[in-house]
């Protein structure tokens, strides 16, 4: 049984658990919005430590990480559990959002040697989100680094930010899903108001740890699909991530309704014009094109993913860098951002 990493006693025999961005306050008996944490023999206990609802070694492009060792096989895996719970959505009705009667499980130790026993470069914890399956994660990408495989997350970003401090020097990429750039956004598809910490986490991330970010936008028609809030992305990531940080624009389904081709190329657009260089719509197979000279960089294919145009991280034209993450010993490159 594990108990929470941050847990804050209260008045009348409750707990506030601290690993999320809802900080929960827990009555006896009580479960979390996460619906994987809840009260018990007076502490907060971590419900589904270990227990796995999807795992899969494939192409790291199949994650939607693009410019992060390209064409790397990576073992992806991930437990219960999300932050998000849209108004009006039940938990049900989620993906890895509720724990099953019987789940699979995998110990951290053993999550890193099947990785290694699969000759896969790295590990990215997904599916249910890393912000709440956070003691699992953590401990495994410590036991990843140690053994020279690249570590990633897939997250909404609803970290505390105390805990992703804690996380952040063991971690080599990030992929950010994100719903919208504005209140009324967040608060409709979330229900979440403080939407800029996440934001906050990410350029941390970028910032202060250097980690590799990529943005996925997921577009709801009627709601985030504006070019004044895809522009305010845009412009945000090139001052805080960097301009050579990808932005993927992945459109939602809503009933029967879902934003058009053109609409989505569009937005692609929109958030180039505004001053991010490598935007991708939502096709599983795009070429990377250097922003200054155009040469191809990057192939993507049903085949492996080719780097045709890129050495030592520039273009083979024109020698721009391009920001690609291709190696465990070079953290310590950085890029320049945006001044304003």
């Amino acid at each position: 049984m594990h108990s929470s990493i941050l847990q804050t006693p209260l008045a009348h025999d409750r707990i506030r658990c601290e690993v999320c961005q809802w900080r929960c306050e827990l009555a006896v008996g009580e479960v979390g919005r996460c619906r994987v944490r809840s009260h018990h023999d007076n502490a907060v206990i971590v419900d589904a430590y270990g227990l796995v609802s999807g795992a899969t070694i494939g192409p790291i492009e199949d994650q939607r990480l693009w410019h992060f060792f390209p064409d790397a096989q990576v073992f992806s895996v991930g437990g219960y559990g999300t932050p998000l719970v849209p108004p009006n959505v039940a938990s049900e009705a989620l993906p890895y959002a509720l724990l099953p009667e019987k789940a699979r499980e995998l110990s951290p130790e053993r999550v890193v040697e099947f990785a290694q026993q699969r000759l896969c470069r790295g590990v990215l914890w997904t599916f249910g989100d890393p912000s709440v399956a956070y003691e699992w994660t953590l401990d495994g990408i410590k036991l990843g680094r140690a053994a020279s495989r690249f570590t990633a997350i897939a997250t909404t970003g609803y970290f505390n930010p105390e805990l992703f401090a804690q996380m952040a020097p063991y971690l080599d990429g990030m992929r950010l899903d994100v719903y919208g750039f504005s209140a009324q956004s967040y608060k409709t598809l979330t229900g979440f108001d403080d939407w800029q910490s996440i934001f906050k986490i990410a350029a941390e991330a970028r910032q202060k740890w250097n980690i590799h970010v990529e943005v996925a936008l997921h577009v709801t028609p009627g709601v985030n699909d504006s070019d004044a809030e895809v522009a305010a992305l845009a412009k945000w990531m090139r001052v805080a991530l960097g301009s050579l940080t990808p932005l993927h624009i992945l459109p939602n389904r809503v009933g029967d309704v879902q934003l058009d081709d053109a609409t989505v190329q569009r937005l692609v657009s929109t958030a180039k014009t505004s001053g991010v260089s490598f935007v991708y719509g939502p096709a599983p197979h795009q070429i990377t094109r250097c922003p200054n000279c155009t040469w191809v960089v990057v192939e993507r294919s049903d085949g492996p993913t080719q780097l045709t145009g890129v050495i030592d991280d520039t273009c083979e034209g024109c020698r721009t860098p391009l920001g690609l993450r291709t190696s465990l010993f070079r953290r310590n490159v950085r890029y320049e951002l945006a001044s304003s």
